[in-house]
């Protein structure tokens, strides 16, 4: 649970992939709030709004990971 609505946000274009949903490469971002047991970081994309919270990553690091991951093709 979110306490306040203080975030930073980051500009990313050059660590995170292109936003798997609407192909966006510039409008990036990771964000840092506060959350009751510290601060969190996000990513999401400025372009269509999908983005990947996982409550818990206290690194931008971390949510960069996560962003890149992307499902193998060619099962």
């Amino acid at each position: 649970m979110q306490t306040n609505t203080e975030s930073i946000f980051i500009k990313e274009n050059g660590a995170m992939k292109s936003c798997p949903f609407c192909g966006e490469n510039e409008e990036l971002y990771i964000e840092k709030y506060k959350h009751t047991e510290g601060e969190r970081y996000r990513a999401f994309c400025g372009g269509c709004c999908a983005g990947i919270d996982t409550g818990w990553s206290v690194n931008k690091s971390e949510v960069i990971e996560f962003w890149n991951k992307r499902v193998k093709e060619n099962f």
